[in-house]
């Protein structure tokens, strides 16, 4: 198994990459706040994904964003942001 300088492996490597790529496109708490949207769903057996990363992690080559991320992103602004006029 090969490993770099720092001791990963290039497997460990290729694993993290969708989620560097994902962190150059949204912040910390926008991807919180996305999975936990996203994770709700799952939990409440809305949505079965037969891989939970990877469907999350999905990036459109296409329409250069991650489909995933935006639409949870937006369902959490949506469904459990507080609104002021409450």
């Amino acid at each position: 198994l090969f490993k770099n300088s720092i001791g990963v492996s290039a497997s460990d490597c290729l694993r993290y990459l969708p989620l560097a790529k994902l962190a150059d496109y949204y912040n910390d708490n926008s991807i919180k706040n996305a999975f936990l949207a996203y994770v709700d769903e799952i939990l409440t057996q809305k949505k079965e994904p037969e891989n939970l990363m990877y469907y999350f992690l999905s990036f459109d080559e296409t329409s250069d964003c991650f489909g995933v991320v935006n639409h949870y992103l937006n369902y959490f602004t949506l469904h459990y942001s507080y609104s002021s006029n409450s």
